[in-house]
């Protein structure tokens, strides 16, 4: 579960941004909360990044990528790879990106800030780095029941200072200079307190916007064939008349070995069933085609799933539906969670998303983004905006901060 994402010196964020999934002491949609096993915490289930082109809302799911990339590359690489010359190399260089409209942090490290829940525990995790290293990184962890913080290791440079939990001989280890520590812990040793961190950076999964998949792309087909009856059942209630869905093998090798994946949609038309290859449907129906086996997934193993641009191809009411999959304890019973942004406004209303969880992104004077909730916005009165108010209008209103420009563009035409 994730709790907290803090990061700064990313793309067009300057200042430090903070995402909050920790509930807000409102009373909306409190039955739909996660509930923490031990204590009165509860945390979000969604949260939706709404803003103007360019006012830095993709920055948010594109920092929380790059800050988990960061972590999971390594490890996939460090598992198959003895020299890790090639990653000391090019690592965090592919990641670094500080923001550009300012001379000094053009030079300053790009900083994460991650607290998460696995398990008995909650974990926090930073990670500082600039185009040629790892400048800090550390790893902590409390228990859900109580006691003190430990430390799992803390990382300044290249020196290394452990807690007691990780073996003195891991000390001896020298990562990378572009390389987290924590990718090298978890596959050097079997520790559990890295072990559950790193399984939880693996779990976050990522869909971007735009269609269509790669027949190569193994990891997906998985998840589409493992989700397929219920992926089946979710097309036939939406009405495209698709009554089933085939994985086939897309090619043969040299050798005449099945190599990659393909699927055909059966469609049943007056009696007779037809079947199309999925690159002629629908740009909307291979969206959904692709996006509801990570909803599937996310909601059964209680992960984390991050969507740019989620409402693109999809009608407002489907929207509307994957958004209530997560609202739902019925449909949410391991407490999976949604992190989207969208230029939707139909659903950004009080009957379906909580004011904490509706969060804006824009940028201010100095051409730098803000990330904030509409929980922390005041109204005319100075008073929290109401759950009465017509969030979606004020928004295009541009009463939130985060102009859609609508606007000054019909002013600008009125003038003209």
């Amino acid at each position: 579960m994730l709790c907290q994402f803090s990061f700064q010196n990313f793309k067009s964020y300057q200042n430090k941004a903070v995402l909050d999934f920790q509930a807000a002491p409102i009373k909306e949609f409190s039955e739909s909360l996660i509930k923490s096993e031990y204590g009165n915490d509860r945390f979000l289930p969604l949260a939706a990044v709404y803003g103007p082109n360019g006012g830095g809302k993709s920055g948010v799911i594109e920092a929380l990528r790059a800050c988990v990339d960061a972590v999971v590359g390594p490890k996939e690489f460090l598992s198959t790879q003895k020299d890790d010359y090639i990653l000391r190399r090019r690592e965090m260089m592919s990641h670094y990106n500080p923001f550009k409209f300012d001379h000094v942090s053009q030079s300053l490290p790009t900083c994460f800030e991650l607290f998460f829940r696995m398990g008995l525990y909650e974990y926090r995790y930073t990670l500082s780095y600039d185009e040629r290293s790892v400048v800090k990184e550390s790893l902590h962890r409390r228990s859900l029941k109580g006691g003190a913080i430990a430390l799992i290791f803390e990382r300044e440079d290249s020196n290394v200072f452990l807690g007691s939990s990780v073996p003195a001989v891991a000390g001896k280890i020298l990562p990378g200079a572009r390389t987290p520590f924590l990718s090298v812990l978890s596959v050097a040793y079997d520790i559990p307190a890295v072990s559950d961190a790193m399984k939880w950076f693996e779990s976050v999964r990522f869909v971007g916007s735009g269609i269509g998949v790669s027949p190569y792309d193994t990891q997906r087909f998985d998840i589409l064939e493992k989700n397929k009856k219920s992926v089946e059942d979710v097309l036939s209630r939406i009405d495209l008349g698709i009554t089933e869905m085939n994985i086939a093998p897309f090619g043969l090798d040299g050798e005449g070995a099945p190599q990659g994946k393909k699927i055909e949609l059966l469609h049943e038309v007056s009696g007779e069933v037809f079947s199309l290859r999925e690159t002629e449907e629908s740009q909307g129906t291979r969206r959904i085609l692709w996006l509801l086996p990570e909803v599937i997934e996310s909601l059964q193993l209680g992960s984390v799933l991050v969507v740019d641009e989620l409402d693109e191809k999809l009608h407002p009411k489907l929207l509307r539906e994957i958004i209530m999959l997560y609202r739902s304890m019925r449909t949410n019973v391991a407490g999976g969670q949604l992190l989207f942004s969208s230029h939707d406004v139909c659903t950004m209303r009080s009957t379906v998303f909580r004011r904490d969880e509706i969060w804006f992104a824009s940028r201010n004077e100095y051409d730098s983004s803000n990330l904030y909730s509409l929980y922390e916005l005041r109204d005319t009165d100075g008073g929290p905006v109401k759950t009465t108010a017509a969030y979606d209008k004020q928004y295009m209103e541009g009463r939130y901060g985060a102009d859609p420009y609508f606007g000054l563009m019909r002013e600008w035409v009125a003038n003209d």
